[in-house]
């Protein structure tokens, strides 16, 4: 069985769709389907350093991009890309899986889904009739080593993982480290950026000063966070990920698509938020930082007992899929 994933990746918009997609791709492969990727060319170079030596097709522009899906006749088709809806999705054969996270915009799809917290069928009815809906953490596509027991909270912060995922939004990692490391000087920071992010410069400045400040980049992070007592960076995805882990965190909101969902899980107690945009932002990440340091409040995150994720979602995703497929797909 041929499967085609075509996510985003645009200059300036992180690399997370691709993320995702190769999480899903993996297990995907993992139960014995064969995987394509349909990417601009940022996404191929993206796919590359990931890892993903596999089929992939270069397409700029969406004629092409929908072009080569078709030539590609593939069994079902993997559409991950918040510019692209139902217009798009209809011209496709076989089986049509939507992953989402927005739910603002029609879709023609016979699977969507949207791993966000607190997200209900009743968002989709009118967006997408007569789709199996795949929702809630129980399907976040995580990447491999995040399944499995999580740790319990230790008394004390001796390591700090630090990640904004592939962005590095106005040099945030840089920025981070300055104002947190100096909260925590005896614990170890565990750095982890894309080599290209903007902050690699100035923090290997700062590394080279400070052996408790380590720098991953291009880094497989699932034993980073397995290892760290403490986990800040981003919303989206990453969420998720520490959580599977079993990582008390901080999520600094760095992209609007990223705001609903943590404001959700902050209000729930399952995460601490700051928004890069808002008011006093470093004064606010400070404090939260300080709170956290606490014992008490990290275990009463983990404590929560909404929002579980095991780390499974791909294969569960990858299993819905294949079925749908061997079902028939759409009409």
């Amino acid at each position: 069985m041929r499967i085609a994933l075509t996510p985003a990746c645009r200059p300036g918009g992180g690399g997370g769709h691709v993320v995702r997609c190769l999480a899903l791709a993996r297990a995907l492969e993992a139960q014995g389907a064969g995987c394509a990727f349909v990417v601009e060319g940022l996404g191929a170079d993206l796919l590359a350093r990931l890892g993903w030596a596999g089929d992939v097709h270069r397409a700029e522009g969406d004629i092409v991009r929908h072009q080569t899906i078709c030539d590609l006749r593939a069994e079902a088709v993997v559409v991950d890309d918040y510019r692209l809806e139902a217009a798009f999705e209809a011209g496709l054969a076989g089986c049509v899986l939507v992953i989402d996270d927005l739910a603002d915009r029609a879709h023609a799809c016979d699977l969507l889904l949207d791993s966000a917290y607190g997200r209900a069928p009743a968002d989709y009815a009118a967006l997408a009739p007569g789709a199996s809906l795949l929702l809630g953490p129980d399907y976040a596509l995580l990447r491999e080593g995040f399944a499995g027991s999580s740790p319990a909270p230790v008394a004390q912060v001796d390591r700090v993982f630090v990640c904004f995922g592939l962005s590095d939004v106005e040099s945030i990692t840089a920025r981070a480290l300055r104002l947190l490391r100096p909260l925590l000087p005896t614990a170890a920071f565990d750095v982890a950026l894309a080599s290209d992010a903007a902050s690699v410069a100035p923090l290997r400045t700062m590394a080279a000063d400070d052996p408790g400040l380590r720098l991953h980049l291009d880094a497989d992070v699932a034993p980073l966070m397995r290892a760290a007592d403490l986990g800040v960076g981003a919303g989206g995805g990453m969420v998720w990920e520490r959580r599977a882990a079993g990582l008390p965190q901080l999520v600094v909101t760095v992209a609007e698509n990223q705001r609903p969902m943590a404001a959700r899980l902050a209000a729930d107690g399952v995460i601490a938020r700051v928004d890069l945009a808002g008011p006093a932002f470093e004064a606010r990440l400070a404090a939260a930082f300080v709170r956290l340091l606490d014992p008490a409040v990290r275990r009463a995150q983990l404590d929560t007992p909404v929002a579980r994720c095991d780390g499974l979602g791909a294969a569960r995703a990858a299993r819905a899929l294949l079925d749908a497929v061997a079902e028939g797909g759409r009409a």
